[in-house]
């Protein structure tokens, strides 16, 4: 949807020679920036943006917003500031290359993806501590008068299940900063995107997770007191019904961070990471479903999941440091 609103700068550098188009692939080796790809019409500047553009360009601002605040500029020439921030409107109608946008603004993002990825690792570490102390307990409770009481059972698995909410939110407020609107962006407010979904869907996660965590205490804790199975038993279903609803959401998530970094891949721009997240659209939950038949597979699909994000986060560190050799504020 941005691409449509990409503007050419009016110098850059002299041709295309060795980039390959973001959408298509076709080689640009000897086209000019002003030209475009004779494969699919993209323009040449939106594949390479190799530099940020320093000639100031002109015409009316009608339809841009301010990178900086989100003002509408409408109706203001290249030379002023912003009304609300004083942010020069020319510094907004240079283009939608992530390099051309508020520094504060890629910041955000990089924080955001820092937040999934580490997130993501600790998860993992999580697990493997889970597992270490399930086999501990066992052996504990094979031995005669070392078992552990049924209330220490329960304190442990309660502290399990709120250090996995704990990185389990991590990595969704992750994704919240990840998919902070650019408040340059012309799309209108209500528009249905990739970005508003997986928003959506960070809620309804926290929401499910919340709602899981609070009925599977509810239902170890009348187990374990003695309380009428009954009700034990349909407080544990109310916690299965909220982990199927957490699973829908992950996946409604999932399909729309991919659709969103797909998105995100030419204003990178990044041939490969629009590639990758086309191809692991589809390759994750075939390795994490049908893949649990080798066992393994869940965790291939995790790593997966997490070298595209990464590859992400070194493309927008790398967007960083042009910003900061320009002489970028932020």
């Amino acid at each position: 949807m941005f691409e449509e609103y990409m503007r050419k700068p009016a110098s850059h550098s002299p041709t295309a020679a060795g980039y390959a188009c973001m959408k298509c692939g076709y080689a640009l080796d000897g086209l000019g920036a002003d030209d475009r790809c004779p494969e699919c019409a993209t323009p040449v500047i939106n594949s390479t943006g190799e530099a940020i553009p320093q000639a100031v360009p002109s015409g009316s601002s009608d339809g841009y917003r301010c990178i900086q605040c989100g003002y509408a500029l409408d109706g203001l020439t290249a030379e002023r500031p912003c009304p609300e921030c004083g942010t020069p409107v020319a510094d907004s109608m240079r283009g939608m290359l992530l390099v051309q946008r508020s520094p504060d603004y890629v910041k955000t993002l990089r924080r955001g993806l820092s937040l999934i990825l580490n997130g993501i690792l600790l998860l993992v570490l999580s697990e493997i501590v889970n597992v270490a102390l399930v086999a501990a307990l066992g052996a504990f409770s094979a031995t005669p008068g070392a078992a552990p009481s049924p209330t220490a059972m329960i304190s442990i698995s309660v502290g399990i299940a709120a250090a996995m909410l704990a990185i389990q939110v991590m990595i969704l407020y992750g994704w919240w900063r990840f998919t902070t609107r650019d408040p340059g962006d012309p799309t209108p407010d209500d528009a249905p995107t990739a970005r508003r979904v997986v928003r959506i869907a960070v809620i309804a996660n926290a929401i499910f997770q919340a709602i899981t965590l609070v009925t599977s205490a509810a239902s170890g804790f009348l187990l374990g007191s003695g309380a009428n199975p009954a009700i034990a038993l349909t407080v544990a279903a109310f916690a299965g019904l909220a982990s199927l609803g957490n699973l829908v959401a992950y996946a409604m998530q999932f399909f729309a961070a991919m659709m969103y970094v797909r998105g995100l891949a030419p204003r990178l721009p990044s041939l490969e990471v629009k590639r990758l997240a086309k191809t692991r659209m589809i390759a994750c939950p075939i390795w994490a479903t049908v893949g649990v038949l080798i066992l393994v597979g869940p965790f291939i699909a995790l790593i997966l999941y997490w070298n595209l994000l990464n590859m992400v986060r070194k493309e927008i560190r790398r967007v960083i440091e042009e910003q900061r050799a320009a002489g970028m504020a932020g």
